[in-house]
């Protein structure tokens, strides 16, 4: 259904918007005589192409965006290599019309941007603590207050399993593995820390970046996987659910943030069905 649609907008305004930039015809937003919006109805305009199925599958804010209003100009205002409404993840840049300005607003979802995974070493620690610092500063990632100094954060954290994703020759995100327990009982159980760079937030990179850590680290043996998120950090909750991971607990009021507010958390885990399984 997802091309059906998407073939249907672009047959229907593609037409329009070549007309309209040929100077053959105008858009229907705009003011009336009476200097009035005329047809700035948002969403019910966008049911001339999507009938009432596609409208409860489709993204409100994606339908408003790429269609607002019905303005073909949506398609004759886009750049080379952009799409338009593919749909939840899939949509890259639309545009959007408020019937006075167009401004355009490029979504960070791209499932074609091309990321590399690999092992992280120490030169990558540049890198790996700005894009650190990136999640301090949102308040929602971590506890931590302060950037640690390379050794501190090397003992800390396990040495398998670190690993940086990377596009252009950039360090764009990071994961790696904590030990949760010295008992041996608990060996193959790890804690995951995952923090990708602002910039980079929402276009796929943290998925790419956890399902591959996943993948390792049952090859290294680890049979558990599990994550405290503080409870409105919706965005790495619904990462970690889309990996696989289900929600086991809730810790409340279990530290203070970097304001001195307690927040609390949510556990998540992943039981692996390959390692440990004997």
């Amino acid at each position: 259904m997802k091309s059906q649609v998407h073939s249907k907008v672009q047959k229907y305004y593609g037409g329009i918007a070549k007309s309209i930039t040929q100077g053959q015809h105008q858009s229907c937003c705009g003011c009336g005589s009476n200097g009035k919006q005329s047809c700035c109805d948002g969403i019910s305009s966008s049911a001339i192409i999507y009938n009432g199925e596609n409208l409860n599958v489709l993204p409100k804010e994606a339908v408003d965006a790429s269609l607002g209003c019905a303005n073909p100009l949506v398609f004759a205002q886009l750049k080379e290599g952009e799409t338009v409404l593919l749909m939840n993840l899939f949509y890259h840049a639309v545009v959007y019309h408020n019937c006075l300005k167009l401004q355009r607003f490029v979504f960070k979802e791209s499932v074609n941007m091309d990321i590399s995974i690999r092992s992280m070493n120490e030169n990558d620690w540049p890198s790996v603590s700005e894009i650190y610092r990136q999640g301090i500063k949102t308040g929602k990632a971590t506890f931590q207050s302060d950037i640690p100094a390379y050794n501190e954060w090397d003992a800390s954290h396990i040495q398998k399993c670190r690993f940086v994703a990377v596009h252009d020759g950039k360090v764009v995100g990071w994961t790696a593995l904590s030990k949760v327990s010295s008992r041996c009982v608990y060996g193959g159980v790890a804690e995951v820390s995952i923090y990708i760079a602002e910039d980079y937030r929402g276009k796929g990179v943290g998925r790419k970046l956890l399902q591959h850590l996943i993948i390792e680290s049952e090859k290294a043996g680890f049979w558990m996987l599990q994550s405290g998120i503080m409870e409105d950090n919706t965005v790495s909750i619904s990462l970690h659910e889309k990996c696989g991971f289900r929600q086991v607990g809730y810790r409340e009021r279990i530290g203070r943030d970097i304001h001195g507010k307690w927040r609390s958390t949510v556990l998540m885990e992943k039981r692996s069905e390959v390692a440990g399984v004997d």
